[in-house]
């Protein structure tokens, strides 16, 4: 099968060259043809080859924020395990009242005496007297915040710190149970109907009010501040994490680039002096050269790949951040993270060249190229996940132990062909945009041109923009729906044998396959998938 490479040359090459002006010359013609196949095999490289190596993209973002814990996505296993679990009275024991019974005796030990902290009044030194959860343990443990952000060792030395702990009478301890403190107070007694709870267990209703202020805000207090370590700690992380794995796809798929290319030009210049050398010793000096050449080119090219990876790193960090405040109120599917984090790659690469563009590059050169990064990024990443739902049909097809193969070779050779058209397209429609400008300078705001000649001039300008816009897009279309029709019929199981084998060797004919690899037989095609 002919590569990438070759099929953009041989469909592409000619309209490429088309496209130069008056003051374009053969080398900068080549040097836009060498940028086209950089920014369109490079992506194809990064995700196609590299993605599923790297895939560093789930729903809901690599940090559990409460909205999405709220609505049951989870970043990890242990964020899951943490959240769900339920508050229930063997809980409550081995989380809110370890050591309880351990330590009130200590207290009884090392105290005369023990005063109510909501009636102030004196306690027995006996079994009567409890500890109670100012702000109870139930509260805590069914607020979503406190089981998100703190661990269950944390929150359960939280509910039992001095400051969220009253000695009382174990009588009014079990009427108040779970319930809030300050509700409880002011509800009627169980007992006494004609008595609220205040008034039954002689309350000191300011005193208590006051330590349940306290208490809540300790508990509140303490949340906060687990919610803000929570955030600190998984930023920075995942933001590495991510940061490292953007950093290596891109670094690594520019590395995959750049020896394919200097390969290919190394190899093609050795094979075609091939017969001029003389002895086995002249070919492997040959080949030493060619090697000692693609060396070269790879470490004159270090410094780019240092500076993708920088990219890369910094993309990936930015990108889980954006992600991350996104969940906090909407949760993001896998495909939608994958496409902001990409887009916030190719926008930072693109910002780059805008703020330093390369020398002999102007402004607006820039601009194009910047369009056209961010253009083939985007467009690659959508081929990726089209790809992926290719994938996904097949395998209800006779081709699913073959899927993977031939859902990735046909959408990278489309994603290819769709992003190449799309940059060409890019540049073509800059020199429909400078033919306008011709135009429309000849439209000066002169009283000695007529309003009839302003008319004219002004439609001649947009029938001119209209055929150039209509030619792109027709040219973009038929071939993208004569491939999109020839692979639909190549893979149609329904059809009979002759008709099935001829649509496939249409769509071979067309990729260019040479004529002794196709399959033009079904022993053909038998032979090809047993061996």
């Amino acid at each position: 099968m002919i590569s990438f490479t070759e099929f953009i040359d041989e469909k592409y090459g000619n309209d490429f060259k088309s496209i130069q002006n008056e003051q374009l010359n053969t080398s900068h013609i080549n040097e836009l043809l060498h940028q086209y196949k950089e920014v369109v095999l490079t992506n194809i490289i990064q995700q196609f080859g590299l993605g599923p190596i790297f895939d560093i993209y789930k729903r809901g973002g690599n940090i559990t924020t409460l909205h999405n814990a709220e609505n049951y996505v989870f970043a990890s296993s242990e964020d899951e395990q943490r959240f769900m679990k339920n508050y229930s009275q063997d809980l409550r024991k081995e989380l809110y009242e370890k050591d309880f019974k351990k330590n009130r005796k200590k207290a009884f030990q090392n105290n005369q005496v023990i005063i109510d902290d909501y009636t102030g009044k004196p306690l027995n030194m006996d079994g009567r007297t409890h500890r109670d959860h100012i702000v109870s343990a139930s509260e805590i443990q069914q607020n979503n915040a406190a089981r998100l952000y703190i661990s269950d060792q944390a929150r359960g030395e939280m509910a039992t710190n001095e400051k969220n702990l009253a000695w009382t009478d174990g009588s009014l301890n079990q009427s108040k149970g779970e319930n809030d403190l300050v509700k409880w107070m002011n509800k009627d007694n169980n007992k006494d109907s004609s008595k609220t709870n205040v008034d039954y267990y002689n309350i000191d209703k300011d005193k208590a009010n006051e330590k349940h202020k306290k208490a809540k805000q300790y508990i509140d207090g303490e949340i906060k501040k687990a919610k803000t370590e929570y955030y600190i700690k998984n930023v920075t992380n995942t933001g590495v994490a991510q940061g490292l794995a953007m950093g290596q796809k891109q670094a690594i798929g520019l590395v995959i680039y750049e020896f394919q290319d200097a390969l290919m030009i190394e190899m093609k210049a050795y094979f075609k002096k091939y017969k001029t050398f003389q002895s086995i010793g002249d070919k492997i000096n040959g080949f030493e050269h060619a090697c000692k050449n693609i060396k070269k080119h790879m470490i004159s090219k270090t410094k780019k790949i240092l500076v993708s990876f920088a990219d890369g790193f910094i993309s990936g960090f930015i990108g889980n951040l954006i992600t991350i405040f996104i969940n906090t109120f909407a949760t993001t599917a896998k495909n939608v993270a994958r496409i902001l984090n990409e887009g916030i790659h190719s926008l930072i690469k693109a910002v780059r060249i805008l703020i330093k563009p390369p020398k002999a590059i102007s402004k607006k050169e820039a601009l194009l190229e910047a369009s056209k990064i961010i253009s083939a990024s985007v467009i690659t990443t959508i081929g990726v996940i089209l790809t992926e739902a290719f994938v996904t049909y097949l395998k209800t097809t006779p081709f699913a132990p073959f899927a993977h193969l031939i859902g990735g070779s046909i959408g990278g050779i489309l994603t290819g062909i769709v992003s190449a058209t799309v940059v060409y397209g890019l540049d073509h429609y800059a020199e429909i945009l400078g033919k306008l400008k011709g135009m429309m300078n000849q439209l000066g705001y002169d009283l000695k041109i007529s309003a009839v000649e302003i008319k004219n001039n002004y439609y001649s300008s947009i029938q001119t923009l209209d055929n150039e816009c209509q030619e792109v897009i027709n040219k973009i279309y038929i071939e993208y729906e004569e491939l999109h029709l020839m692979t639909r019929n190549a893979y149609n199981t329904n059809l009979v044998e002759t008709e099935f084998i001829q649509n496939s060797i249409n769509l071979a004919e067309k990729l260019n396959i040479k004529e002794e690899k196709i399959l033009i037989t079904k022993q053909d095609v038998l032979n090809f998938f047993n061996n």
